[in-house]
């Protein structure tokens, strides 16, 4: 099983590609700062992720996801390989395999809930309501 779950904000608006066949996929990158323990201090260390994410309804997605929106992505892993000019490269790009699920200004920013093992916070879990009754 290749599943990874992102939690972070847009780093940029995303750019629309179509495809020969008319398929339409999203693309945008995503930061999320790890806190990391330099000598007496922490400090915060951004990493960078590129994502994609393959819809029927872009515009709506194109408005909903701009620069700074915090979202959490389920995603797939898949690592790009090429060459040029004889050096070989490669990248790891996530591919959404759910919508987007965007969060509030507050759920990136709350107070941390709990702590992990290299002294970085753990931000709450958002809250979620449900319109329909629950099946079970």
């Amino acid at each position: 099983m290749n599943r990874v779950i992102l939690v972070g904000r847009l780093t940029r608006d995303p750019e629309l590609r179509t495809t020969n066949s008319g398929k339409t996929v999203i693309s945008f990158s995503i930061a999320h700062n790890k806190r990391v323990k330099k000598g007496d201090n922490w400090e915060d260390q951004p990493h960078f992720f590129d994502a994609e994410y393959w819809t029927e309804k872009p515009q709506y997605w194109l408005q909903k996801l701009t620069k700074g929106a915090g979202v959490v992505l389920h995603c797939e892993a898949n690592q790009d390989r090429w060459e040029k000019e004889g050096v070989k490269h490669s990248r790891i790009k996530f591919s959404c395999v759910e919508p987007p699920r965007l969060l509030s200004r507050g759920d990136l920013s709350a107070k941390p809930s709990a702590t992990d093992d290299s002294g970085g916070s753990i931000p709450a879990p958002p809250s979620e309501t449900y319109e329909d009754d629950l099946p079970f």
